[in-house]
């Protein structure tokens, strides 16, 4: 029923007001606003009768629809004003459960559209965004001179990185191809391959270690179907799309590893008789945790392969602490 007096001299159902003008601070004019309650008592009705006191997750949809509509062409940063509205709303938006279907029928209208601002506060389709999720890999393409590359990425605190996913924005290591270059036809190396799926219990045993109570388990089975090519050069290049027709690259690196997760091959450069143990425990590392630096758990997984017995390797697990 439409019992409450609003300041545009409407009057609305309880569910369409707003208690307080400081709500169009952050979703715009186009909300109702409760004239002011003369005594607490009214008040107090105004919220039995509930009357919002809180932005609603549409109205935060709404409004950033709204900002993103009255935004010039060609795009131009947003004023800091609008700059932190759109920070607010996002963070806002941030407390909803990213894996309820509800959620993603809630935020469905923003995808494809410029609601989201990139690092020099242009309002951006969320395609066009990527989450710097692995520091090294975004690294390689802030090193690039292409404006582009520095506009794309989002460094992001996890909830908010994580309803950013639900429209649209994707992490960079998932979006990115990587591309390996070998220089000739590259020759399995069975020894190592071998020591790794022998050692796949030891490395388990540390990776389970080395995560912390609070986050989920990671898994390390993978590693009993990993294969080893040798060769004799080895480079790698990042391709990133951003439209049908645009894409970025990172400059050709020669490299001493390199693991490509999608099939479970890992190469390495060189002879089989020397193996660069650091460059291949990062690589291990990296994808056994890709959230985090290789750090320590690079380190220990060096250990644990390059130890002359499984016997040997287990006994330092063990000098370690890791029981």
């Amino acid at each position: 029923l439409p019992l409450i007096a609003c300041l545009d001299g409407s009057y609305r159902s309880a569910a369409e007001v707003y208690l307080s003008r400081a709500a169009m601070t952050l979703l715009g004019n186009a909300i109702h606003v409760a004239e002011p309650a003369e005594s607490k008592a009214v008040q107090a009705l105004y919220r039995w009768l509930g009357v919002r006191q809180q932005p609603a997750p549409a109205d935060l949809v709404a409004a950033l629809l709204t900002i993103s509509r009255l935004q010039p062409a060609p795009p131009a940063p947003l004023d800091a004003a609008t700059l932190r509205r759109v920070q607010e709303i996002w963070q806002r938006l941030s407390e909803l459960p990213p894996a309820d279907p509800a959620t993603a029928d809630l935020l469905a209208p923003l995808q494809g559209q410029p609601v989201i601002a990139n690092s020099r506060g242009v309002l951006t389709p969320p395609a066009r965004l990527f989450l710097a999720d692995q520091p090294e890999l975004a690294a390689r393409f802030r090193a690039l001179t292409d404006p582009a590359a520095q506009e794309i990425l989002l460094d992001l605190p996890p909830t908010l990185a994580q309803i950013l996913r639900v429209v649209g924005v994707r992490p960079l290591s998932e979006a990115a191809a990587l591309s390996i270059h070998t220089g000739g036809r590259p020759i399995e190396d069975a020894a190592l391959t071998a020591r790794i799926h022998e050692r796949q219990p030891l490395i388990a045993r540390l990776l389970q270690a080395e995560t912390a109570v609070n986050q989920p388990p990671l898994s390390a089975d993978w590693l009993n179907t990993l294969q080893v090519q040798r060769a004799a050069r080895l480079e790698v290049q990042y391709h990133l799309p951003l439209t049908a027709t645009e894409a970025l690259s990172t400059m050709p690196e020669e490299v001493e590893a390199r693991l490509l997760g999608a099939t479970a091959v890992l190469y390495v450069q060189g002879e089989e008789a020397a193996v660069p143990w650091t460059a291949v425990a990062r690589e291990l590392a990296q994808a056994l945790r890709p959230t985090h630096p290789p750090g320590a758990l690079a380190l220990g997984i060096k250990e644990l392969l390059a130890a002359a017995t499984f016997q040997a390797a287990a006994q330092i697990l063990t000098d370690l602490g890791y029981n």
